[in-house]
């Protein structure tokens, strides 16, 4: 994503939830605290969502730092040269879905799955003394969390309602890909995987758009230093420098919007 669409879809996606929360108060007059909902019919929906999120990579990006002062050394100093390195980890597009289950008064149980993954990949040419070759580096993390809880929910009135929701969060198989080609050498193509835990919380605004549909915006804080990967030997990615595990950490803000449909 550039840098100058970036902050334009991060203001939409962060008003989102504010304004489906509050924004009822000119259309109702309501001014007093929130009821809570009215019993609905329909008890299970379906929320399809997509938006923007961060996350933290640390370690990763403790990494990438190392790998930059590499890459815009001067030649003569034993570096590529280069005028720029590798962009760092820290956000990027995120889309899932969700499954809500509405209880007795203003509690919901839920469960849902999303898509988080980053990459930063840099190609350039280096002369390692036989003239300049074609070379790359790419540094990426993936994984698919899959996260449940419950949800207590606040309703202005038929149309409006915000909620408030506590989740655990599983991390099933956090990946991270080093790959890369310098020069003539062999290129390099190693991948590792960990599994980890962690939670979030959520608060987000809901606006019915008639039928069974309605309009959502979320915030989710989540929480999710998932461990160090280690790759098809078993062996665990350590910086180059200091020796230490590469540790992957989720950790980071989701800002998304979507449309819940009322299945039955």
């Amino acid at each position: 994503m550039s840098s100058a669409r970036r902050p334009r879809l991060l203001l939409t996606c962060l008003l989102m939830p504010l304004a489906l929360a509050t924004g009822v108060r000119g259309q109702t007059g309501i001014s007093s605290a929130p009821l809570t909902p009215a019993a609905s019919p329909k008890r299970l929906s379906i929320s399809l969502f997509g938006g923007w999120a961060s996350f933290s990579q640390t370690r990763v990006n403790d990494v990438i730092r190392i790998e930059n002062l590499v890459l815009t050394t001067a030649v003569d100093n034993g570096g590529a040269g280069l005028e720029r390195g590798l962009d760092q980890l820290t956000d990027a597009a995120t889309f899932g879905l969700e499954l809500r289950y509405r209880l007795n008064g203003p509690w919901e149980a839920f469960i849902g799955v999303e898509r988080l993954r980053a990459s930063s990949h840099l190609d350039f040419e280096y002369d390692g003394g036989s003239g300049p070759l074609a070379s790359y580096l790419e540094y990426s993390t993936d994984d698919w969390p899959i996260h449940a809880g419950l949800r207590y929910t606040f309703r202005f009135s038929e149309r409006f309602a915000y909620g408030i929701g506590l989740a655990a969060v599983v991390f099933p198989a956090s990946r991270l890909q080093v790959a890369g080609q310098l020069g003539g050498e062999a290129a390099l193509d190693r991948k590792g995987t960990v599994t980890g835990v962690g939670a979030a919380l959520t608060w987000g605004g809901e606006m019915a758009l008639g039928g069974p549909l309605q309009l959502q915006g979320t915030i989710r804080l989540r929480f999710g230093q998932v461990g160090d990967p280690k790759d098809s030997d078993g062996d665990v990615f350590t910086d180059p420098i200091k020796g230490k595990p590469i540790s992957l950490d989720w950790s980071g803000v989701d800002i998304v919007v979507g449309l819940v449909i009322d299945l039955f």
